[in-house]
């Protein structure tokens, strides 16, 4: 998949969580070596925060661009900094994602949209979804407008929604430790790894 990058966040602060996310273990492998593995299909990851830490100065990062603490800071910082059309973004929050999910959302890439995103139960999920470059000035604009919602910015868009309701438990959002344990509950019980 050579014509999209990703962008994984990996700034949030992770107060519920009580330290940061991405460092989690499941099943042997922190979150941010799982989410790596599992973006090995595409032809650059590269990681979005505050600051490169040290624990992974081995990757590709970009600082976020603005100083602010919203999601829709890093998508911005991605399509400034993308040389492809296409931008893959996800949150460590989403530590489940699969290869099988990002290969379909890939697939129905083929509309006008400019924002293809997963929609589970009705919730659409701004931060495992693909973003076209076209987006950068609008994405700037809203920001400059103190609007941070990356939602609001997606459902200004008109978006291409791909159901993944029957793939629910793999959108699973881990802000604290109930989550974590939830996720591994839900990955021993699909026996896979990623």
């Amino acid at each position: 998949m050579k014509s999209i990058s990703v962008f994984i966040l990996i700034g949030g602060s992770s107060k519920r969580f009580g330290n940061t996310k991405w460092r989690a273990k499941i099943n042997g492998l922190t979150v941010i070596n799982r989410m790596l593995q599992t973006c090995a299909i595409f032809d650059k990851t590269y990681l979005i925060g505050k600051m490169q830490p040290n624990d992974l100065i081995e990757y590709p990062f970009f600082k976020d661009v603005l100083e602010i603490n919203a999601p829709i800071n890093g998508l911005y910082t991605a399509l400034e900094n993308t040389t492809k059309d296409w931008i893959l973004l996800l949150s460590c929050d989403l530590p489940l994602i699969s290869k099988d999910i990002l290969s379909k959302l890939v697939r129905n890439n083929h509309t006008t949209k400019n924002i293809i995103i997963p929609k589970v139960h009705g919730k659409l999920q701004p931060t495992c979804a693909l973003y076209n470059r076209k987006l950068k000035n609008n994405c700037f604009e809203q920001i400059k407008s103190n609007e941070l919602s990356l939602t609001k910015f997606v459902m200004n868009h008109d978006p291409h929604a791909v159901d993944f309701s029957t793939q629910s438990d793999m959108f699973l959002n881990m802000n604290t430790k109930n989550d974590l344990r939830e996720a591994k509950k839900i990955l021993s019980s699909k026996k896979t790894s990623i």
